[in-house]
């Protein structure tokens, strides 16, 4: 979407996810705290997300994703986080690096391999780290791409030394990515422990008291600074192209990934169920898709709406419905209600 780049038609939007290199700390190189912090170091995050990913995502200082509507006390949550993730430097990097050789009675680095995914932009991410770390360091990395299924089956099976991976939030509370690192967790792959990260994680899931939560959380993410489980390098933003004829899409971080704001307020009397909700803006999209491949013009301005496109459109919703595995208020389209027919129609239009 280069060509795009400062036209109308190219929106950017943060996605919740946020990318790092997730070191196994069974092995004893990386279990030294100063070698994963000269990992780090090494790696200069802003010139990683202005030449590979094109300035499509923003370096992290927070493990917690910024600006997706997780809060804090009153803010956005990183805001309110005053420790940082080290910036890049390389001298500091090559320091620690000797300095965790000597602890770990090594005079030189083993060769790792750094797992990633076969797809998207992993490897041109995983060949800047290579490189950033065998330039400042003289930590040489094998680069092996793998599909999806065997990359995670690894990381379950800890069959790995540094893996490039990303998590998103299940839902807007800082805890969802910071228990992550508890000992013994599900998701914990990489097998930190830490007794007081546990200890601050039990409390946090103990109250709904964001006055006792959020400061126990913001440690979570100092300990995160500090004892460097994962090297952060990005949160990840997502391009889309769109007409500027689409009015009223917007996008969200967590809990779905777009949704029409005008079609919410028209339709939410209509339909009371947030599933079904979701439903009806994925087939929006569906059929907007659809008017642009026909070259529906006037479906597209929406001043002239045909019963055959209406249909259609309920055809998209049929579709959908039954994906989702349940049943279609709308299976009979030819003996649907006028009410019902415009209830959708006046939606439409509004968007």
């Amino acid at each position: 979407a280069r060509e795009y780049e400062g036209k109308p038609e190219l929106v950017k939007s943060k996605d919740g996810s946020v990318w790092y290199i997730l070191p196994n700390l069974k092995n004893k190189f990386l279990s030294n705290s100063k070698i994963r912090k000269a990992i780090l170091l090494a790696v200069d995050r802003d010139e990683l997300v202005k030449s590979v990913l094109n300035g499509t995502g923003e370096s992290a200082r927070t493990f917690v994703p910024s600006g997706i509507g997780i809060k804090g006390i009153s803010k956005d949550f990183p805001e309110e986080v005053p420790t940082s993730i080290e910036k890049y430097n390389p001298q500091k990097a090559k320091q620690l690096f000797a300095e965790g050789l000597k602890e770990l009675g090594m005079t030189s680095a083993p060769t790792l391999e750094v797992l990633i995914n076969d797809s998207g932009n992993n490897k041109p991410v995983a060949e800047f780290v290579q490189e950033s770390v065998r330039k400042n360091l003289g930590l040489n990395l094998n680069v092996k791409a793998v599909t999806f299924q065997e990359r995670v089956s690894r990381m379950a099976s800890k069959d790995f030394d540094l893996v490039l991976a990303g998590w998103s939030g299940d839902f807007k509370d800082p805890i969802t990515y910071l228990d992550l690192f508890v000992t013994g967790g599900g998701q914990n792959r990489g097998s930190h422990s830490n007794p007081q990260y546990d200890a601050l994680v039990k409390k946090i899931k103990s109250t709904a008291d964001p006055n006792v939560r959020v400061p126990a959380m913001i440690e979570l993410e100092k300990i995160i600074a500090d004892d460097t489980p994962v090297a952060v390098l990005y949160q990840r933003e997502k391009p889309y192209l769109m007409d500027t004829k689409v009015q009223g899409l917007k996008f969200t971080a967590i809990g779905g990934e777009f949704y029409f704001k005008n079609f919410q307020s028209s339709m939410r009397s209509a339909l009371k169920n947030k599933n079904t909700m979701r439903i009806h803006e994925t087939c929006i999209v569906k059929f907007i898709q659809f008017c642009y491949e026909n070259e529906l013009d006037q479906t597209l301005k929406f001043n002239t709406f045909s019963s055959r496109h209406l249909n259609n459109y309920f055809e998209w919703l049929n579709t959908m419905y039954r994906k989702k595995r349940s049943k279609s208020p709308f299976k009979d389209i030819k003996n649907l209600s006028n009410s019902t027919r415009q209830a959708h129609l006046t939606a439409l239009k509004d968007i």
